[in-house]
């Protein structure tokens, strides 16, 4: 199973590896990194009204939400919590009207097509789920190719760690935890 990895052609270091074992197998987390898990203590279940009213391809189906990406809506964004890398395509940035001279350089990518991927760059863009009684904003890092694929962004393992995601596949939904509660994000 191929999956999207971020540093194709880029060697790990071992100081790097060590690093990630370290802090992986900590007991406490560091303080800078618990401070920005907010409503970490938010309990999050699904039951029977979060079940769609047609279970055809439940469980087989992708997990396709509409997030506001800088202030629009962008549809057709995969949700991939196997997924390392979060991805916006060409397409979709033009879309937001963002100058090109705001995106950072980026290393090639591979897993979504055949082969390594040479992306256009990198930018740091706010993303919204909720309502505005109930909404939830985080800034993520999004690398923007152009990439044959019928999704406008891919939202892998990242995102999902900073909004606090729980996804069930089977009801096609997503939620969050929110200042005013649980925000519930149904597929698309």
């Amino acid at each position: 199973m191929a999956i999207i990895h971020g540093n194709i052609g880029h060697t790990v270091s071992q100081c790097a590896v060590k690093l990630l074992m370290r802090e992986v197998r900590a007991i406490t987390p560091h303080p800078a990194e618990a401070a920005q898990l907010k409503w970490a203590s938010t309990p999050i279940t699904f039951n029977h009204h979060d079940r769609p009213e047609n279970m055809a391809g439940a469980g087989e189906l992708p997990l396709i939400v509409t997030p506001t990406i800088a202030n629009a809506k962008i549809k057709h964004c995969l949700v991939d919590g196997g997924a390392e890398l979060n991805i916006l395509s060409a397409w979709a940035f033009d879309q937001l009207q963002i100058s090109w001279s705001t995106i950072t350089p980026a290393p090639p990518f591979g897993g979504v097509t055949l082969g390594a991927i040479i992306p256009r760059g990198a930018v740091t863009l706010p993303i919204t789920f909720g309502t505005p009684e109930n909404f939830h904003t985080e800034y993520i890092s999004f690398t923007i190719a152009r990439v044959n694929l019928p999704y406008n962004a891919i939202l892998g393992r990242p995102p999902l760690y900073k909004f606090m995601v729980e996804n069930h596949y089977g009801y096609l939904c997503m939620k969050m935890p929110g200042p005013n509660g649980v925000i519930t994000i149904p597929g698309d």
